[in-house]
């Protein structure tokens, strides 16, 4: 008999008289460094008692190629090959493997992977059919510490399963603006500051997490960099390393001086980024969350401005793979937006068409017309006439900026015309306007007007039901809706609806067109159609007031002079 069969018949009779000894549970326990055997049974009973901790879940199976031992970490060693063995043993603290007659392995710091082979080697020995399995059964835990620009710098229980991005986690965070406005209300909270925010920015010098920059610090002195931004954006490894014992990341404060890189246009965020040392045109279009759809990849701009504030501009093509084009700090990377308008324009027509719906336009060329026949025609109940198209606000345009100061004056301030203004406004839905199509010029009609109005991007044209009426509205004895009458003008409505109230303004009175988009004051010659509003306002009273008190105060005055003059005459 072989020296190893002789050992492994010890263990093997040691292992009998535990059992028989019945030392039931007391033989699952394992203490640190020391091997426990256990049978097939035993291990399920034991795997049963014990819950997997939460703070061990992992993001992926433990590669063996990778996973550095140490520590804590519970190992399972069995035996096959002619006898049928399983041990489990935690790796002691000074980083050995001890089973019972069998030599010591150091392991410490050694791959799972590395250590399994070792494993192999030495116990096997002369016995060629025996296999050595090495399992991790359990990850150790150990602390791990973080610091710098971070909400609760501390040290963390942490596993060689974790990358150095959780640390900042653990930590609650980076400072930034939402921790600080946080931190502003629990101080107004406890009312223990009444300044603003920007004065608690001042107090506290506005301290914000660089994003970019941390380091961790390993025990044995070396740092590897840690680009939080780009795990965050890209979920890129390379600048996440996995922790060990002894690690501590270092999160650096913002520096406003610190070299930049503006990245605009067509990307997922455009922003000014932190520069690192290293970083390719392609590491900052990543970061600022890729291309867009519509980005022109193959003429990516990055101007360079010199000591004397020149500018060079390159053009890189970034359509097929990633460019290696080192960008440097002051780069201005610019990403264009192609220019297929022609492909992808479209507009929306709703109301009284056979097929309404969204449809594909031409840019600068599609009519009004056209998209009428590409939607089916009208139906039996359009109305051709009071078809309006709704186009998109400019929010810089002049009449946004008129009727916002309005809207600031107040339901009180406002004119007549103002009032009116508003009311003008407040038909179409929010964000839109009505584009006029324009009066048909002499010997045409609405089709040809149509015809030769181009649609924009986002149009919604509107084809309304036919109106069979007049709408009457304001100082009238009994406003409503009135059949519509070929031929009849402005006094027939009137008459029609018992004639003005007793506070009519008839000066006042306005005709509204059927699509609003016309104001008139009505005679007897004045063409109603169907769907028009004849409005009839109120008297102005307090405007007849205010000139009664002009004139008064006027023949106050001159009253006052005449007196005056009569008197020094005397």
């Amino acid at each position: 008999m072989t020296r190893l069969g002789l050992v492994l018949g010890i263990l093997l009779a040691l292992g009998a008289a535990t059992i028989t000894a019945g030392q039931g549970d007391a033989s699952l326990l394992t203490t640190g460094g020391a091997a426990s055997k256990l049978t097939i049974a035993d291990r399920f009973k034991r795997q049963s008692m014990q819950a997997f901790p939460e703070e061990q879940a992992l993001e992926q199976s433990v590669d063996p190629e990778t996973y550095v031992l140490g520590s804590g970490d519970l190992l399972g060693v069995s035996f096959r090959g002619g006898l049928d063995e399983f041990f489990e043993v935690r790796v002691s603290p000074d980083g050995n493997l001890l089973i019972p007659l069998m030599p010591m392995l150091r392991v410490g710091g050694m791959t799972l992977r590395d250590a399994a082979d070792l494993a192999q080697d030495r116990w096997s020995g002369d016995n060629r059919s025996l296999v050595v399995d090495l399992t991790l059964l359990e990850i150790r835990t150990f602390r791990a510490m973080v610091s710098g620009a971070v909400v609760d710098p501390g040290t963390f229980v942490v596993t060689p399963a974790d990358r150095a991005s959780m640390l900042p986690y653990l930590a609650k965070g980076l400072l930034n603006d939402v921790y600080w406005r946080d931190y502003y209300q629990l101080e107004m909270n406890r009312q223990e500051f009444s300044g603003s925010f920007e004065d608690l920015m001042d107090r506290e010098n506005a301290p914000y997490s660089s994003e970019r920059y941390a380091w961790l610090e390993r025990a044995d002195g070396s740092r590897v960099h840690v680009d939080l931004l780009r795990i965050m954006r890209t979920g890129s490894r390379e600048c996440d390393p996995y922790l060990k014992d002894g690690d501590r990341l270092v999160v650096q404060y913002r520096n406003e001086l610190a070299p930049t890189v503006q990245v605009a246009g067509a990307v997922g965020y455009p922003d000014t980024y932190e520069w690192v040392e290293g970083d390719q045109l392609s590491d900052m279009i990543a970061l600022a969350g890729g291309f867009l759809a519509q980005s022109q990849k193959n003429a990516v701009r990055v101007t360079r401005f010199d000591e004397e504030g020149v500018a060079t501009v390159h053009e890189v093509d970034l359509s097929q793979t990633s460019h290696g084009f080192e960008i440097l700090p002051g780069d201005l990377v610019q990403v264009r937006t192609i220019d297929n308008r022609t492909n992808r324009l479209s507009v929306s027509i709703v109301g009284e068409v056979v097929f309404p719906g969204a449809y594909e336009i031409t840019f600068g060329q599609t009519s009004v017309q056209e998209l009428i026949e590409l939607s089916g025609g009208y139906t039996e109940h359009a109305f051709p006439e009071a078809v309006e198209v709704l186009r998109k606000k400019n929010i810089n345009g002049a009449l946004d900026v008129e009727n916002q100061r309005i809207v600031n004056l107040g339901a009180q301030g406002w004119t007549i015309v103002e009032r009116a203004l508003v009311q003008f406004l407040d038909r179409w839905p929010d964000g839109y306007e009505r584009v006029t199509v324009g009066v048909p010029p002499e010997g045409k009609n609405e089709v040809d007007q149509m015809t030769g109005f181009a649609l924009q991007d986002g149009d919604v044209v509107h084809v309304p039901s036919y109106q069979h009426s007049v709408l009457l509205l304001g100082q009238l004895e009994r406003p409503g809706w009135y059949p519509f009458v070929e031929g009849w003008n402005y006094h027939d409505y009137v008459k029609a609806a018992g004639g003005f109230a007793d506070d009519a303004w008839k000066n006042g009175r306005r005709l509204v067109n059927f699509n609003g988009s016309v104001w008139v004051r009505p005679d007897g010659g004045t063409v109603i159609r169907p769907g028009d509003t004849i409005f009839i306002p109120d008297k102005p009273f307090r405007y007849v007031w205010n000139s009664f008190k002009d004139i008064l105060l006027v023949l106050t005055q001159a009253a006052t002079v005449v007196v005056v003059i009569l008197n020094v005459t005397q």
